[in-house]
């Protein structure tokens, strides 16, 4: 008997002596735990789980013996890591009954719509941890009452049992431009967005939909509510919200004598701020030919960048309700060139390594380098590559250069040092764009949605300006609708040629062709641009007439 005393004061000695050790080292022991559908076996651990823990790195074989109606997990070997334990102890989990849809109500397993629970589900259990998420079969009609989310843990569900109320009292929206009501679900968030350019009013309805009610009351969030225009039929009551403003955010609520409805309405402003100008370029505003505060949706804007700076990003984006279809770009410094040409899309090629500026031999040249410089300097595309722009100076710094018309810049092709016998300046690799960099306005037409095309240029300098297209052979209505598109209106009613006058600037554009799907003028084929000094022969300044209705 002393001597089984005496052996269990040893193993106290050292288990304390263990523990203290672990303490001073930094490590945490870890604690015994408790399943409260069942009971732990555990074997090893010094032979110690009591409530001073277990030293760290201990192992210890776990057990789970479950009460009645609990389903337990295997065994494990679990390592005490730090006050942790690796991998957690089992437990005993205990299933849920697969509940009863009541009326209207709509269950779905984990929120999956493709595991509904009906009275034909297969399993007559759910597994602890199951989700189940609940809807009303008609929102519009019945408005869910408890818990839209409950959780099985330990053979129950979590929360209220969800019911559906038939709703009698509706907050339905009422705009006077398309005299159409918008109905409004119950237990959701309705988003209307406000024209700050032409406010317009909106009605805001509380409408018995049983026939049944002695009254029906609208309650909405503003300070002024009572203020407001508002007017009583025999099972509604309205409100005039003119004009709408941001500010209008909140809960509108429609009271009955038995029943209440309320939505949140998030009033967005349907237009868009100007953009910020990317560093070392600029904005462009095409269509508008003044500055303004705001862009209406659907409406785009430009960009360009200064001479050697490229532009990162989308060079046109569009305000769609509220906000831009992407960032507006950035300007990046280039480190290639075009000079000689008319323009920033056509020239003699030169690149800059180390800080100097040097120019290509056209050894090897073809049109896969031509389209890899033409994307390095925006995205455009390569027309020619067998053109000569003068002599350059300096170094000749590339040749042989054999791009396979995939990479993003030139630098990234394969190329030799230049050989003095072949390669001098009179080899100067030189290619020729499609100027994408453009933007389109109508200007001359006795209305804003008419007139005669013209075509803004980014120019040599950095700066662009205002040139002509010309109406060619192929020039119908489905140039007019690409072109309507491109200034913000839906499509084009009419193509014609001269009929404002002919414009004074330069001629950039003759004979466009377009499919008539692109949705902007970017997106066309050009057949001839250039820097002319009048239309070809036959051929006259474009005009259309655009279907009045703005887009947004």
């Amino acid at each position: 008997m002393g001597g089984k005393r005496f052996e269990d004061i040893v193993r106290i000695l050292i288990y304390v002596q263990l523990f203290l050790a672990s303490v001073c080292v930094g490590s945490s022991p870890c604690m015994p735990e408790s399943d409260r559908l069942g009971r732990y076996t555990v074997i090893g651990g010094s032979g110690n789980t009591s409530s001073a823990g277990v030293p760290s790195g201990s192992r210890v074989q776990v057990l789970v013996s479950c009460n009645v109606g609990a389903i337990e997990q295997q065994s494990v070997m679990s390592q005490c890591s730090n006050g942790t334990w690796i991998p957690p102890w089992p437990r005993c989990e205990k299933p849920c009954s697969v509940p009863i849809n009541r009326g209207e109500v709509l269950q779905f397993v984990n929120g999956d719509v493709t595991r509904p629970i009906t009275s034909y589900y297969t399993p007559s259990t759910l597994p602890d941890g199951t989700q189940l998420v609940a809807t009303c079969r008609s929102p519009d009609n019945y408005r869910l009452i408890g818990d839209q989310r409950r959780t099985c843990e330990g053979g129950q569900w979590t929360g209220e049992e969800p019911q559906c109320q038939r709703v009698q009292t509706q907050v339905i929206f009422f705009e006077r431009q398309d005299n159409r009501w918008r109905e409004v679900a119950s237990n959701g968030t309705v988003v209307v967005y406000v024209h700050r350019e032409n406010p317009r009013p909106l009605n805001v309805v509380c409408r018995d939909t049983s026939g049944m009610l002695r009254y029906t009351r609208l309650t909405t969030p503003l300070v002024n509510d009572g203020d407001l225009q508002h007017w009583h039929g025999r099972n509604y009551h309205g409100k005039r919200l003119d004009p709408i403003s941001t500010d209008f955010s909140g809960m509108y609520t429609c009271n009955g004598s038995s029943s209440f409805h309320s939505v949140h309405v998030l009033f967005k402003a349907a237009e868009c701020e100007v953009p910020a100008a990317p560093e070392h370029g600029r904005l462009l505003n095409g269509s508008r030919q003044q500055p303004r505060d705001i862009f209406p949706s659907g409406t785009s804007v430009s960009f360009e960048c200064e001479d050697d700076y490229r532009l990162v990003g989308s060079r046109r984006i569009t305000c769609e309700k509220g906000q831009w279809s992407d960032d507006p770009p950035v300007c990046t410094e280039l480190d290639i060139r075009l000079f000689g040409g008319s323009g920033n899309y056509e020239g003699r090629v030169e690149v800059r390594v180390n800080g100097r500026w040097g120019t290509v031999c056209n050894e090897t040249w073809d049109m896969d380098d031509a389209t890899v410089v033409c994307r390095e300097l925006g995205n455009r595309t390569a027309i020619k590559y067998d053109v000569m722009y003068g002599e350059g100076e300096g170094p000749i710094l590339y040749t042989n250069s054999m791009c396979t018309g995939e990479e993003e810049r030139l630098q990234d092709c394969p190329n030799e040092e230049p050989t003095v016998d072949v390669c001098k300046h009179t080899h100067d690799a030189g290619v020729q764009c499609s100027f994408k960099d453009v933007d389109l306005r109508l200007v001359g037409g006795s209305t804003p949605n008419e007139g005669r095309v013209e075509v803004y240029k980014k120019g040599v300098a950095g700066m662009g300006e205002w040139g002509r297209m010309c109406a060619g052979s192929e020039w119908d209505r489905r140039e007019a609708n690409v072109v309507c598109r491109t200034v913000g209106y839906p499509n084009g009613a009419e193509a014609s040629s001269g009929s404002v006058g002919s414009g004074n600037g330069r001629v950039f554009i003759t004979d466009v062709e377009c499919t008539g799907t692109e949705n902007t003028f970017l997106g066309c084929k050009e057949a001839n641009f250039g820097n002319l000094q009048a239309c070809p022969t036959g051929e006259v300044d474009a005009t259309v007439v655009c279907i009045q209705t703005p887009l947004g």
